[in-house]
């Protein structure tokens, strides 16, 4: 009988895992325990079962760069990642690299917007509506933010995005979504 342990590793995720004796043995402050919970998750059948070995690209972009990593390295497992720290050049690498599904912070330093807050959405509108953009334009996005005020999973079509998810990412789901999304099933 395996044991399933939710752990909530800092406030940006939760993370559902099989508990191990070399788990619950481990004390171990963050960046150690998201390896960690990484590397079983690689080991783990049940997540291999589950979503299978995939090449989708996904780019996520977060001027967090503690988040970034932590998310990166969850993600790993599942996907190639690619990375960006601003806006700017999360456009930029969105054109060049053309990943097949785009995690995007709602917060953000202002480059597209005037109000910081709103800085992910003004993204998304740019990605969308410039001609400049069309040949990504039809990338499936996921908007992530710690704050839920701008956006609700019922109007988030309204902005273009296909998906939010509020902080703490609950990994299992996310890791489905944009399986689902990549796979063109949403």
């Amino acid at each position: 009988m395996t044991v399933f342990l939710k752990l909530i590793i800092s406030r940006c995720f939760t993370i559902t895992c099989a508990r191990t004796s070399a788990f619950l043995s481990r004390r171990i402050l963050s960046a150690r325990c998201l390896r960690f919970v990484a590397i079983e998750m690689k080991r783990n059948s049940y997540n291999r079962k589950r979503h299978g070995v995939s090449k989708f690209r996904v780019l996520i972009i977060d001027d967090d760069r503690d988040f970034l990593n932590d998310l990166s390295l969850l993600l790993a497992p599942f996907f190639q990642i690619l990375t960006s720290s601003s806006s700017r050049a999360g456009m930029s690498r969105l054109v060049r690299k053309k990943p097949d599904c785009l995690l995007l912070d709602i917060n953000m330093k202002q480059f597209f917007a005037h109000d910081p807050s709103l800085e992910g959405l003004a993204f998304l509108k740019e990605m969308r509506d410039n001609p400049s953009y069309s040949e990504v334009s039809a990338t499936p996005v996921i908007l992530i933010s710690s704050s839920s005020s701008h956006t609700r999973p019922n109007n988030v079509a309204e902005y273009g995005a296909n998906a939010f998810f509020p902080k703490p990412l609950d990994i299992d789901k996310l890791v489905d979504k944009i399986m689902e999304l990549c796979n063109g099933t949403n």
